[in-house]
């Protein structure tokens, strides 16, 4: 996954924060 909610591009291991941090 690179994408994180919304399907915006999170840089590496912050995607694992993206995912739950809604934007």
């Amino acid at each position: 996954h690179n994408t994180g909610i919304g399907g915006a591009p999170s840089k590496g291991k912050s995607e694992e924060k993206t995912l739950r941090i809604p934007l």
